[in-house]
């Protein structure tokens, strides 16, 4: 009797879960039939594919067929909310997909980020190449009365490790020579006294007297990291001779509101519901002492100078004129006009064959090489090369 009446629980919940199928797929009919195309917003890197247009010889060669069919799985009715409900089952059940790991007390860690700081396998005959250009760059740069600064912005896997995902803890115990790229580079600099910034020690420090350098929902430095961060290189750059006004944090207030680094894992999860982690740090400066903004400052720089930049425009900026390139894919461009910061925050990129480096040579006064701890991307090691041969042509 038991038994019979499991059975029926059991052919019933089958109905109930044919139906509401088949009851997707008639509502997604129809509604391509009405051409509604109800869609709902998702994060993230998105190509759309053309709509093909009906003819003939597409048709007989099988070419329409297969680009219609690409065009119509992006554009089918509801398909954004069918993703995001797929991804949040996988956000409940599972501890990673999207690339996304999600670690201890919901902290979000990405994939690329933790190898780069547990495994980092890197070509070490294509760093040391790296590496001597970057000395020769700054010797060249010295004879010019000009400066290099090196940045490594910090790898939240690294300054989060205890919140990993429980497989990486173990790989944590295992592994010896973590973050390995980082230290490599840091110990050239160093023997090559090499003016360079390695944020690491600092986001670590802050971090033990419990102020949050990195939000939970966000790969990125949050507006405190990237605050501290400034204090403490231009108080570094003021001992190295490069006359600036201070910087300090003046004061630190709350809000509900996180800035598009703060929530850029959170918004790629693509789900319904995930955490709450607000409240976010929203840090003003101060600037103090010198009031000669002269210098003119070049930045070959990563998605990690975006929050840097925010803090210019907010609160001013030490130098006459900055600009930067953020990988190839876009750059800005902040100066003083009459007192008053102008410029444009995101501008189209600039491929590294075409960067101007006479103009670095001419008009700017330090250059800022910035990457994260976790790699070495390929536009800095083009950018590099590229002016580094360019320098040597100059120089024969």
């Amino acid at each position: 009797m038991i038994l019979k009446g499991v059975k029926e629980i059991m052919q019933m919940i089958k109905k109930i879960f044919i139906s509401f199928c088949l009851g997707i797929l008639v509502l997604i009919m129809l509604s391509f039939l009405l051409k509604l195309n109800p869609q709902t917003k998702l994060a993230g890197v998105f190509i759309p594919n053309e709509k093909p247009k009906l003819e003939k010889k597409a048709i007989l060669s099988g070419k329409y067929q297969f680009e219609y069919d690409k065009w119509f799985s992006d554009n089918f009715p509801f398909r954004s909310y069918i993703v995001k409900a797929y991804d949040q089952i996988l956000y409940s059940f599972k501890s990673e997909f999207n690339g996304i790991q999600k670690g201890k007390n919901k902290d979000l860690h990405g994939t690329m980020w933790i190898d780069g700081y547990l495994i980092n396998e890197y070509d070490k005959t294509v760093v040391d190449e790296y590496l001597n250009n970057i000395d020769f760059i700054n010797q060249y740069l010295k004879s010019k009365n000009k400066r290099l600064i090196y940045i490594i912005s910090p790898n939240k896997a690294e300054v989060h490790k205890e919140t990993l995902p429980f497989k990486y803890k173990l790989i944590d115990k295992v592994v010896k020579n973590k973050s390995g790229l980082r230290k490599y580079i840091v110990n050239f600099l160093d023997k090559k006294e090499i003016f360079n910034f390695d944020t690491t020690l600092l986001m670590e420090t802050k971090e033990k007297e419990n102020e949050r350098m990195f939000p939970k929902g966000g790969i990125h430095w949050n507006q405190l990291g990237a605050s501290y961060t400034l204090v403490d290189l231009f108080e570094k750059m003021n001992n190295s001779g490069i006359r600036i006004p201070k910087v300090s944090i003046k004061n630190v207030t709350y809000s509900n509101v996180p800035t598009s680094d703060e929530a850029d894992y959170k918004d790629l999860l693509n789900v319904y519901k995930s955490f709450n982690d607000s409240p976010y740090p929203v840090a003003e400066l101060e600037y103090t002492g010198i009031d000669e903004r002269k210098y003119n400052v070049f930045g070959m720089t990563t998605s990690y100078t975006n929050m840097i930049v925010e803090q210019f425009f907010r609160y001013g900026m030490p130098f006459q004129r900055f600009k930067r390139l953020y990988y190839n894919q876009l750059h800005s461009e902040l100066y003083y006009n009459n007192g008053v910061i102008s410029g444009e925050r995101w501008l189209p990129g600039i491929q590294m064959d075409q960067v101007n480096y006479q103009e670095i040579l001419d008009s700017y006064d330090i250059l800022i090489i910035e990457h994260n701890a976790g790699e070495l991307p390929q536009a800095h090691m083009e950018f590099v090369k590229n002016f580094a041969n360019y320098l040597k042509n100059i120089k024969n």
